[in-house]
């Protein structure tokens, strides 16, 4: 059996909290947003070790993204995803930031930095 990709990682994580977690920038317009969801994106990526050439061991560094409509939403939620992706193994490079209110969207932001280190079966 494959080993799951890190972004088949992050989406199993957070589904127990009925979020459906999509690449930063993949909806397609500001009205078909949902009033609450989570985006992430991988900015990086670091090969840690190798075997024959091949990369086995891959560090991320990955960004949580999580907006609401509701403020009460954004007060409460991102801790249930910090746990959620501490309890799954990632490491947490921050509590996370306030990305404040995007006019356009109506959305509140909280963005979360982690780090995963993946080993893959050689």
């Amino acid at each position: 059996m494959a080993n799951k990709t890190v972004r088949e990682k992050i989406i199993d994580t957070l589904k127990p909290l009925e979020l459906n977690p999509k690449l930063q920038g993949s909806y397609e317009s500001a009205e078909k947003l949902p009033d609450s969801f989570v985006t992430y994106f991988i900015p990086n990526t670091q090969v840690l070790a190798t075997y024959n050439n091949k990369p086995f061991k891959i560090g991320y560094t990955l960004n949580i993204n999580y907006y609401s409509s509701k403020m009460s939403d954004i007060n409460t939620m991102p801790d249930q995803i910090f746990d959620a992706m501490i309890a799954a193994g990632f490491t947490a490079e921050n509590v996370g930031y306030d990305a404040g209110l995007d006019k356009e969207t109506g959305r509140y932001g909280w963005l979360m930095d982690f780090y995963y280190v993946e080993e893959r079966s050689i």
